[in-house]
């Protein structure tokens, strides 16, 4: 009769659980957010008024570049170019001779360390800017928020991701509905 070694299915079990652990652990690492996921498609009818042609993206400040380990963030890069393309989109950008300077700050973005459906809520500050004279011509806090189900993702990094660009563009959708007509 043959002994039962123990040991030796304990270190083999445990060898497939930690392979299995890792693999998806890697699979599931953090991403910078997509500008083309954040990206606000044409207003159907809208009018910018002084606004049509003539901004251009100056700055964005208070992102985060994602750490591979760490939680989704959303980075000034990705956030400037979701912002110049949903410009663009609508028919306010002008980067060549802008009559305005767009700059914007994120001062909060709150995301839920756990939970079957990541709601994430955000704050940027938008200003706009005479190109010539420097006068403050708009300034405006806007607060959004976006959420993701386990229906749509089951992975928390992906979940936190989604709603992160989903927060953004809301956040990009809330500026230009206020500068509508204006």
């Amino acid at each position: 009769m043959q002994k039962y070694s123990g040991l030796k299915y304990s270190k083999f079990g445990y060898f497939i659980f930690l392979l299995s652990f890792l693999s998806v652990l890697i699979s599931s690492c953090a991403k910078d957010a997509d500008p083309k996921k954040m990206v606000v498609d044409t207003i159907p009818g809208a009018y910018f008024g002084k606004y049509t042609d003539a901004v251009a993206v100056q700055s964005v400040s208070g992102g985060e570049k994602t750490s591979p380990v760490g939680k989704p963030r959303i980075s000034n890069d990705s956030f400037a170019e979701a912002l110049k393309q949903s410009f663009s989109a609508n028919g306010l950008l002008n980067e060549s001779h802008p009559k305005y300077l767009l700059s914007a700050d994120i001062t909060n973005l709150y995301q839920p360390l756990v939970g079957n459906s990541i709601g994430v809520t955000g704050a940027v500050i938008y200003r706009i800017t005479d190109a010539r004279t420097g006068a403050l011509v708009y300034n405006k806090t806007v607060y959004s928020k976006a959420t993701t189900s386990e229906k749509e993702e089951h992975f928390y990094v992906a979940k936190m991701k989604m709603s992160n660009e989903g927060t953004i563009k809301a956040n990009i959708q809330g500026l230009l509905d206020s500068l509508l007509n204006r």
